[in-house]
């Protein structure tokens, strides 16, 4: 996987995380809200001190909820940072048997060129011996002929 595409579906991730979060918010408060009588308990409740007992729960829960939803969140973004860290570790991979392989492609192309040359360099050498034969037997040729008349 691509770096982007990564980083892609991490965000998406994320979001759908935080409308998760977001929606179980509004769902709690809607419940803690509820917890509340109404009416004429309701103003019971608020002189007897259970309105005052239902609020520090109700608090409470909002803040355990809170609490758990960073939980949430932080584990979210501790798996991806390791998946990136995976990531980058593998493009290390690669990037270092890329260069292996562009060195060992660079020593063969001049392993190539070597042998080339070597071999021009013995080819030049046996055409100047040819050459060089060629020339001295028809050197002798000329004298023969020269001695011949």
């Amino acid at each position: 996987m691509r770096r982007h595409e990564l980083v892609a579906k991490q965000r998406a991730e994320r979001k759908a995380l935080a409308e998760k979060h977001e929606a179980r918010q509004i769902a709690e408060c809607l419940e803690r809200q509820n917890s509340y009588r109404k009416g004429v308990m309701g103003l019971w409740d608020r002189l007897s001190g259970t309105h005052k007992r239902i609020k520090k729960q109700n608090e409470q829960e909002m803040l355990n909820a809170q609490i758990r939803d960073k939980a949430e969140k932080d584990a979210l973004i501790a798996q991806h940072i390791e998946q990136r860290k995976r990531l980058n570790t593998v493009r290390v991979q690669e990037r270092n048997e890329y260069i292996t392989q562009k060195q060992e492609f660079q020593q063969d192309i001049n392993s190539y060129q070597s042998m080339l040359s070597e071999m021009r360099d013995q080819k030049l050498k046996e055409f100047s011996q040819d050459r060089k034969l060629q020339e001295s037997a028809s050197s002798k040729q000329n004298n023969a002929r020269s001695l011949n008349r």
